[in-house]
Order: C-alpha cells, then structure tokens, then sequence
C-alpha cells in the first residue's frame, strides 16, 4: 500500500527550501506516492499539484500552537482522506513561527510518525531568531521513536548527534541536484564585448554577507588584464542589500572589474550567466547543503574558490573531486595588525555572545584569534567587511604586498575533471536516488513503534554552534 505524506512548511515562495520540496513532491509521485503540501502563503509556482494553504503557519503569524495543530491535522486529513502515515516538517526549528514547534510537540503525542528536516538553523549565526523562540524553547527538539530527524551535511549530523539524538533516528538527505535546461545559447562574445573583457570569472551567488564578498573583490585584484568578475543577483533582504551596496560602490571608486548582480544588469538567466563563464568561483564562509560546489560541474564549468570542509567532506564520500580549492586565503597579519583584530574579536564575541543571552568564555578571543591567525597571517574570509577593504586598500596602493597572500591564484580543473565530477553528481544526486532514499525513510518511520515523547535541553544544540574556533565576523 502506497504511504501517504503530508509536507509542511512556512511558504512555496522562490528558495532553496521550496525547490527541495518541489524535487521531492515530484519524484515520490512518480514513484506513486501520494503526497500533500501544506503552506503558509499562496504557491503561485505551479509546480506542486496538491497544496493546501495554511495561513497560520506563515512567516510570524500570531496564533495559538493548538490552532496551528489542529489547522495542520484538518488540512491533511481532508486532502489525502485521513491523517498522513508521516508527517515531514522542513526547517520547523528556525524561528520564523512561534507556534510551529509547539504544534509539532503536539501533533507528537497523536504517535504519527514525524520527520523533521532542518535545513539551517536558528542556533548558527541566527540570534534574533533564536530570540523569537523564546518559548519554543523547551519544546523544540522532541525526542521519541517514532519522531526522527534529517540534515543536509556531515556537520549537522554529528552536532545534533552529541547533542543527543540516536543515530538510528539521524538522517543525512543531501538535496537533489537537478538544472532546467537552458531556453537558449549565451552569445559570450557579445557579453564579453559589452563587459570589455576577454573572460568571465563567475560567482553564481545572490551577494549576501555570508558569501563573503570582500574576498570574490580581493581575487578580482589578483586576477589577470583582461578578466572580468561578476556576481549573479543582488540580495533580496533590505539589511543584506545594505552590505550589497557599499560593495557596489567601492567597485566603482575603485575602478575594479566587477559586475554585481550581472543577471540583472545585462538581462541574464542564471544557466546563461554560467554558460558565459570561463570560471565559477566560491568565496562563501558558511553554507547548508552548498549548491553552489556542485551546480557549474553540472553545466561544465570548473569551479574554484573557497574550500568548506564541513560540507564537503560529503560530497568526496559520493565521488566529487573538489581539490582545486583552498582551506585558507592567508594575507599578512601585518596588514591589519594583532591588537585592532584582537580588539574588534573582543567586542564582537561579546556582543555575539549576549545576543544568545551566554557567557562568553574567558579565553574566547584568544581561541578565536588562534583559529584566524596562523604562522603570522590571517584568514582573509574570517574578517568583517571594514577590515577586509582596509586589507584591499593597501593592496591597491602597493600592487607589491599580493606577493604575500596564498594563494594568490585560482586552479582551473582539467576537462577530464570537469566531466567526473558532473557524472558523479548526475548518479548520486539525481532526482531518483533522492526519491529512493526519501521513501527508504518514509517507509522505516511508518514501521516505528511509537514511544513516550521527550525533549532535548535547548543549549544542547547550541553548544555545538556556539564555539569561538568557528567564530567569523561576517557573522557577528
């Protein structure tokens, strides 16, 4: 008998979230799974067949947890004829609705089996969210047989491991890479006449803090005459376009040559823009599932960059080969100097610190000091955006001191690489093998004797984020 699964979360809007959800929905019915998706704002995509708006479960909706739980078994019921053999929640942690983690405790003690997915987390780097779940708190990781959890990485699987979850209810569900084929062909020459360059080295990124854009300008500083480097989109959030913007300005007092937003700008689409490329690169310093090492081999574009072993480390166990990048991107501590960074780490851990309302450990700074600094030079990706164009500056000012940074040039993978990787990631992480092992789950979690729901202590989880060795101030 096939099972019948309801899917839950806060909106259907354009995300990496609902584009997971969308990959999901459509190769389980393919597979003749009856599927239900259950939303807080109207979907307008029209990609899911079955939805069903849940207005209560939308980003700060103010409502009682109950409601919310009752509204969630209604919908469902009514949808699929009874209430889902499995209920699957996507990121129901991350502090966006109050009373979604309450309700999920409740619908917890009806013994249906529950999969939650967290795809990011309130706990890491995400203070005010975790401010907004205040009382959310004490319920926010229950505990039971029949309740069990999937992550996207490596990382998310051992923090939430140590902080108490069984392994026999940890799942690790590494999202399905799939790319609509393009409606067209890119004429390069033509873009690169309008950019006057000869090549194109691209970050296919929407230029929020986190990708880190301070470093994509200081390659843009070491590449060659002649090259040309652009970003994809523009943040869409008015805090993050903020940050965008300054970027976008120092690009024009400095004459650099760079495209922000190049999508935009010159009427681009996505596959386009990496179709023009002779180059993708990555400078980012945290990611979830991290598309953005997998996507351009897709398209057979080498990738190079910024290295994030934590995520990773996953993508070498399926056979993706990611040696062309780098760990560290180490300039000279001499450039910013020992005390103002101790200074500014000082002043940020504390206030990161009070933000989670912790005590910030004694030594914290001198750890995170010693995870940023080694052998006399600084990991250019761990300082905020002032420090790094203080660091940019100088460069410009004396083109000699870019002998000092390494590395200080990008590896280009062979096309004999480029086509390994992009059929390793056409096996492992296509649209069936993610069907495959979603209902490998769906079915082991239907079969779960259900048991006495309990809850991990909230600062179990923060703990594992919470750790001055990982500390970066583009987080702060």
């Amino acid at each position: 008998m096939s099972l019948k699964i309801a899917i839950a979360h806060y909106h259907l809007q354009t995300a990496g979230v609902t584009r997971v959800i969308e990959n999901a929905v459509l190769a389980l019915e393919s597979a003749g799974v009856s599927v239900v998706v259950l939303t807080g704002k109207p979907y307008e995509r029209g990609i899911i067949k079955n939805t069903v708006l849940v207005p209560e479960l939308a980003y700060g909706a103010n409502t009682n947890p109950q409601v919310l739980a009752a509204a969630l078994r209604q919908s469902a019921k009514k949808a699929l004829g009874h209430l889902p053999d499995v209920w699957h929640f996507h990121n129901h942690s991350l502090g966006k609705n109050a009373a979604f983690a309450e309700a999920i405790a409740s619908l917890a003690k009806d013994k249906t089996p529950i999969l939650l997915q967290i795809h990011d987390f309130a706990e890491d780097g995400r203070p005010a969210n975790y401010r907004f779940l205040k009382r959310s708190l004490p319920v926010l990781y229950p505990q039971a047989d029949h309740i069990h959890y999937a992550v996207l990485n490596g990382r998310d699987y051992q923090f939430l491991h140590f902080a108490g979850i069984p392994k026999e209810r940890l799942y690790r569900i590494p999202n399905a890479v799939v790319l609509p084929e393009a409606s067209k062909e890119i004429d390069t020459p033509a873009l690169l006449k309008q950019l006057n360059a000869e090549s194109l080295t691209l970050y296919p990124t929407r230029g929020i803090r986190r990708k880190n854009l301070g470093e994509f300008f200081l390659w843009a500083l070491l590449g060659q005459t002649g090259e040309h480097f652009a970003t994809t989109l523009t943040p869409e959030n008015e805090i993050e376009k903020t940050f965008h913007e300054t970027w976008v300005q120092y690009a024009k007092e400095k004459s650099l040559p760079i495209t922000l937003d190049i999508c935009t700008k010159h009427q681009l689409s996505f596959l386009e823009s990496v179709q023009a490329a002779n180059l993708t690169l990555t400078t980012s310093i945290a990611e979830g599932f991290g598309l953005a090492f997998l996507e351009p081999w897709l398209l057979g574009k080498p990738l190079s960059g910024r290295n994030l072993p934590e995520i990773t480390a996953d993508f070498s166990i399926d056979e993706v080969h990611l040696e062309d990048l780098y760990d560290r991107l180490n300039v000279p501590l001499d450039l910013i100097g020992e005390e103002p960074l101790k200074a500014k780490l000082q002043t940020a851990l504390e206030a990161y610190y009070r933000s989670y309302a912790e005590a910030l450990p004694e030594d914290a700074c001198e750890i995170a000091f010693k995870a940023i600094v080694q052998e006399n030079c600084l990991d250019f990706g761990r300082l905020d955006e002032a420090l790094q164009r203080t660091v940019l500056d100088q460069l410009q000012d004396s083109p000699e001191l870019k002998s000092g940074i390494t590395p200080n040039t990008l590896n280009k993978a062979t096309p004999q690489a480029i086509k390994t990787n992009q059929a390793a990631i056409q096996k492992y992480f296509s649209l069936s093998a993610y069907s495959q092992h979603l209902q490998e789950i769906y079915q082991e979690l239907a079969a779960a004797k259900p048991s006495t729901v309990t809850f991990l202590p909230p600062e179990a989880v923060l703990n594992q984020f919470l750790d001055p060795r990982r500390f970066c101030l583009l987080r702060s």
